[in-house]
């Protein structure tokens, strides 16, 4: 059965081919360069290496999430406002505490990353709920902070249009206020794909079928919005179809995860995700 220590703060707390349009970034000084990293926990990258802030935060922004691996490659100043359990909304909105992602694009920015939209389906709160019936009491109660499973809440086609309504709205904004700047919507790392069902997913195959959707249809969006905006796409989706957590080479984990071995949280990137991502990124930039 899964360990899911802190799954409830990181996955439920509020919380993935478009035409690639290949513009140079311009220029390559840290002075006048700036990259900003916005979305959820599949960009932040909770629990891979070491935590990026001091001290850490809630956020949980990883120094080797692909944010910070592509902005090392770069030469780049990085602007890490990724935020695990972040809504695509918060983007564009305070979050409590948090100003709104948005807030650290600027003139000077000429590379802008953004994972988001799982939160807004409830997809990682979905494979939670799904897998709550095959927990122990004692793991319900740790992973759900006392208030046993909590019910299965299937994103609508409601949820699916204001998601998309507010990236496009997010596109537009980061353009308007970094006109320079290349915009990269990043999807999300496939986790259930590339091999057959296997204990890791903590899954039954019918469970399996409508994760399977709510990330189809996550990808789907990313890059119509991608398409539509004229905004470029990181086919995460698909390149890392045969690294799901039933795979040989996983670039994700299933229903274990261990803090000390700094490799990731439950159904979320590992280092070799990341650090996957990170390249593809680069090669999409040297275009």
């Amino acid at each position: 059965m899964p360990r899911l220590i802190t799954i409830a703060a990181i996955a439920l707390a509020a919380f993935f081919p478009a035409t690639l349009v290949a513009r140079p970034l311009a220029g390559t000084d840290a002075s006048q360069n700036a990259y900003v990293a916005m979305g959820s926990s599949f960009a932040a990258g909770p629990w891979v290496a070491r935590d990026a802030d001091t001290p850490p935060n809630r956020c949980a922004r990883s120094a080797a999430n692909y944010a910070h691996l592509l902005a090392a490659r770069l030469k780049m100043p990085l602007v890490d406002v990724s935020c695990s359990g972040a809504k695509a909304v918060h983007i564009l909105s305070p979050w409590t505490e948090l100003p709104a992602q948005i807030n650290a694009v600027t003139a000077r920015t000429r590379l802008v990353t953004i994972t988001a939209g799982g939160n807004d389906l409830n997809y990682i709160g979905s494979i939670a709920a799904l897998n709550c019936g095959r927990m122990t009491p004692e793991q319900i109660n740790q992973a759900f902070q006392g208030k046993g499973c909590p019910a299965v809440a299937l994103p609508t086609a409601a949820d699916e249009a204001a998601l998309a309504s507010t990236l496009r709205n997010a596109v537009s904004r980061i353009r308007a206020a970094a006109p320079r700047a290349r915009i990269v919507l990043v999807q999300y790392f496939n986790l259930f794909s590339g091999a057959p069902n296997c204990a890791a997913t903590g899954l039954v195959a019918k469970d399996l079928v409508t994760l399977q959707g709510i990330a189809g249809r996550l990808a789907m969006i990313t890059a119509s919005v991608a398409h539509e905006t004229g905004a470029e796409l990181l086919p995460l989706d698909r390149l890392s179809r045969e690294h799901g957590v039933c795979s040989a080479a996983p670039w994700v984990n299933g229903n274990s995860a261990d803090r000390a071995k700094g490799d990731g949280v439950f159904y979320h990137p590992n280092r070799a995700g990341m650090a996957a991502a990170a390249d593809a990124l680069a090669q999409l930039i040297a275009r």
